[in-house]
């Protein structure tokens, strides 16, 4: 085959010889090569049947291994029958010795449910509860019950089954019985080696609530290998920042005299999780928590900041679906000191907006406030686009220079944003 291709390319560059020749001179006349191997057809029998005699190989080669395999297991079974005896009673001693510890396994299973459950169904625990109920919230309206089937718990209000718990209440029920639960559960084992998440313990309780809720976590959690708490609750953080910040300070100095376990394993670190858009994908990220969340009391600085960052950066910024909800968190806090005579939102809105929404060249962002963040509509911001909600953000922060051009100045100046984003 190769001979035969190689004559060919021989005939081709002869007739490219010729060819070159008469392009460089017309009037000659080179004599024509022979070309008669370049209309034969070109032999592949020999190529063709050697792939055929392959592919019948790779197909009989399954049958073949099985052939073998079975040939040497009945030398091996033939020549080791005492032995292979022996080891096929030994593999049925071990499979009855593991049934007997499954099912020895499965008792002891059932019988720590049993006790777990007895212990569910004391009246210790419901008692318990009805105490810590009353140091969070500083009254005793709601208590704790053994049911009377004695299996479960029920929640009262004065005699009578306690109906429609504010959220509040049910985080803080919720919260308090893990809590109990999870103290009980390590009575006896090494708290050290556990690891304990709470994600959004605050959630709807209001601000006395909020200071036990606090100090609850604090004291129940002290003495675990590792707890984490998750919160969007600027007010527990705070209070986190504060009850941590010796530890948290002598932490990070540590960290920056470049002591490798602290960096690995810091003994309080406070971090920021967010999501970003990162290659048109939306990832977790986790990063060291913003300088002005720790130097500022209101989380007022830290959003205005990120939207004003959001507007320079345009479509580019990472966290640009988030600021939605920023900028009418932002409004919201700015509307409160505006307005602080009228009730709700969508009130102080109107107010600072001169109670003319028809008129009014910013009811855009009334409109947005309202329909496209945690308003009361039911859009969803992820019906925007990009572009989209940077042109709402900067509108929401046009309105506020609009509102009053002196504050927003000032806020420019205090989170060094640059105001000429805002023309």
């Amino acid at each position: 085959m190769k001979e035969e291709v190689s004559a060919r390319i021989d005939v081709l560059d002869e007739l490219k010889r010729v060819l070159d020749e008469k392009a460089e001179d017309p009037t000659t006349t080179p004599i024509a090569p022979d070309w008669s191997l370049r209309v034969g057809d070109l032999s592949a029998s020999i190529l063709q049947k050697a792939i055929t005699e392959h592919n019948e190989q790779v197909a009989d080669r399954t049958t073949v291994i099985e052939a073998r395999y079975e040939t040497v297991l009945d030398h091996i079974i033939g020549s080791r029958a005492e032995s292979f005896r022996q080891h096929e009673t030994s593999a049925k001693t071990a499979q009855t010795q593991h049934k007997a510890a499954t099912d020895g396994a499965d008792l002891a299973e059932r019988t720590l449910i049993d006790l777990r459950q007895k212990q569910f169904s004391n009246s210790r625990m419901a008692e318990t509860l009805t105490a810590d109920f009353s140091r969070v919230y500083g009254k005793g309206h709601l208590s704790v019950a053994v049911t009377e089937d004695g299996k479960s718990y029920a929640c009262l209000r004065g005699a009578l089954p306690a109906t429609h718990l504010s959220d509040g209440e049910r985080t803080t029920l919720s919260l308090l019985y893990f809590l109990r639960k999870l103290e009980d559960e390590t009575i006896s084992g090494d708290k050290t080696s556990r690891i304990v998440v709470i994600d959004d313990p605050s959630s709807s309780l209001d601000r006395e609530a909020l200071f036990a809720t606090h100090q609850w976590l604090v004291d129940t959690l002290e003495g675990f290998g590792q707890f984490i708490v998750l919160t969007h609750d600027f007010g527990l953080l705070r209070l986190f920042l504060k009850s941590q910040g010796s530890a948290w300070n002598s932490s990070r100095k540590k960290i920056r005299k470049g002591e490798a376990d602290e960096k690995r394993f810091p003994e309080v670190a406070f971090l920021e999780m967010y999501a970003a858009t990162e290659d048109d994908v939306r990832k977790t990220q986790v990063a060291t928590l913003a300088p002005m969340l720790v130097k500022h009391t209101t989380e007022y600085a830290y959003l205005f900041a990120q939207v004003m960052e959001g507007v320079v950066d345009g479509t580019d910024h990472d966290r640009l679906f988030l600021l939605p909800n920023a900028v009418r968190r932002v409004l919201e806090i700015f509307a409160s000191y505006k307005a602080p005579h009228l009730g709700t939102f969508d009130q102080r809105l109107e107010d600072l907006m001169g109670g003319d929404l028809v008129n009014n060249p910013y009811r855009d962002v009334y409109n947005f406030c309202n329909r496209y963040s945690h308003g009361e509509g039911s859009e969803s911001v992820d019906v925007l686009d990009a572009r989209a909600i940077h042109g709402h953000i900067r509108r929401g922060m046009e309105f506020m220079k609009f509102a009053d051009t002196q504050h927003f100045e000032r806020m420019c100046k205090a989170t060094n944003s640059d105001p000429a984003a805002i023309a």
